[in-house]
């Protein structure tokens, strides 16, 4: 078990996760270690997936100087931007559809986020 005692999650400290399920997993195996520990009750860990820590942080930053917090997109107004970088950069034309190359942009921008791989441009030059 990843969690022995007490300690080992101190307060108010927060765990991110790479997905859901993972969180969900590491959630489940806290619990069992504190009711192994013989407690009734305890404070509910800070374990969340990348996802749901970023926008917690986003909101953390908006409630303290909304002025100058940038805006959060959503789903669609990221789509479109993908799909003016990839207008602007020449590459849409007959034989590339933008639309679909944005989503698969996005795509692959949240498994290179999702998994902290390195996003130096030298290593993706063919």
């Amino acid at each position: 078990m990843l969690f022995s005692g007490p300690s080992a999650l101190p307060h108010g400290a927060t765990i991110v996760t790479g997905n859901s399920r993972l969180s969900l997993h590491l959630r489940r195996e806290f619990d069992a270690a504190q009711r192994a520990q013989g407690r009734a009750l305890w404070e509910s860990p800070g374990i969340l997936p990348r996802k749901q820590w970023l926008r917690r942080c986003w909101d953390e930053c908006f409630y303290a100087d909304p002025l100058h917090t940038p805006v959060l997109l959503d789903a669609a107004q990221e789509l479109v931007l993908w799909e003016q970088a990839i207008d602007r950069a020449g590459a849409s034309g007959m034989l590339l559809d933008s639309a679909a190359t944005a989503l698969a942009a996005v795509q692959a921008w949240k498994l290179l986020h999702g998994w902290e791989l390195p996003r130096n441009a030298a290593l993706f030059e063919g």
